[in-house]
């Protein structure tokens, strides 16, 4: 299978030709645009995007734990726990003992950590996560199933073949 690939006009023709010229130049928007987002939210001096994505999801609640910070920002729980622990250690996050189930730990953002928050911008992927919140669930399961199947194909395809998802810096 060869990719071809397009330029970045947009084609104001119509049928195939022109879905796929507006597929690839949305692809390519949305890859350009998460490639530069980790700069944007760096903004920040001495964050890294990780933290950053574990600060904005403490906004989320007052305390989670850190299968919840897992889920809501997508990430292995074992990368999100070392993320965390650089933040408990810059003093950005606290951990306490579970209110609800004492085997369990709580992180809570500090009044440091807040701070981080306002001075940070959005990254292309808040950003992104909040337009697929605008999606019904039918549009959002049609559009997972078809990138599943693209991703799927290049990847059988790809020289260098790597995990699909990979742990965040910490």
């Amino acid at each position: 299978m060869s990719v071809r690939l397009v330029s970045n006009r947009r084609n104001t023709g119509s049928g195939l030709h022109s879905d796929r010229s507006r597929i690839v130049d949305s692809i390519k928007s949305i890859a350009r645009g998460l490639r530069t987002s980790g700069k944007q939210s760096l903004q920040v001096p001495g964050i890294t995007t990780a933290q950053l994505h574990v600060l904005r999801a403490l906004q989320v609640r007052d305390a989670l734990s850190i299968n919840e910070i897992a889920a809501l920002t997508f990430t292995h729980q074992s990368s999100v726990s070392m993320v965390v622990g650089r933040l408990v250690r810059e003093k950005l996050v606290s951990r306490a003992a579970s209110k609800t189930d004492g085997r369990s730990v709580s992180i809570s953002l500090t009044q440091s950590g807040r701070k981080i928050l306002r001075k940070s911008v959005d990254s292309t992927d808040v950003r992104l996560s909040t337009a697929l919140d605008s999606l019904n669930r039918a549009e959002l399961s049609e559009l997972a199933a078809c990138l599943e199947k693209v991703s799927s194909m290049l990847d059988r395809h790809a020289p260098d073949a790597r995990p699909r998802t990979e742990p965040l810096e910490a």
